[in-house]
């Protein structure tokens, strides 16, 4: 079964928009194996330096299998490649529910590699 992560912008339950930024999103959202929606502020968007790979880290923590996002910086890509997780493009403001939708179809193309760079943000 699949357990989806999603950066969103904010707290708005279904109707919260995707956040382009995966390391510097404000919240993320976890549909688990049920279809329900858990939303939890992102420990890492703050973080000084590394917020990308304190992020794969937590999705490593929480068994995630699929991350959908706008874009992913090189070293976070390395991380969640490394670890398994099959990562989704969807345009950022986009509404969960749009974009979960899409996935459950097959709508949803996969990313194809690493955006940025140094300081990419």
């Amino acid at each position: 079964m699949a357990k989806i992560l999603v950066t969103l912008m904010e707290d708005k339950g279904w109707d919260s928009r995707i956040d382009g930024r995966f390391g510097r999103a404000s919240f993320f959202g976890i549909i688990d194996e049920e279809g329900g929606l858990h939303i939890r502020p992102n420990p890492y968007g703050q973080a000084a330096h590394g917020a990308g790979t304190g992020a794969a880290g937590y999705v490593a923590q929480e068994k995630v299998t699929d991350l959908i996002t706008t874009q992913v910086g090189p070293k976070a890509w390395e991380a969640l490649s490394a670890i398994g997780v099959n990562l989704w493009s969807a345009p950022e403001g986009s509404s969960v529910r749009e974009v979960y939708g899409k996935w459950q179809k097959s709508e949803l193309p996969r990313q194809q590699g690493a955006q940025g760079g140094r300081n990419h943000w």
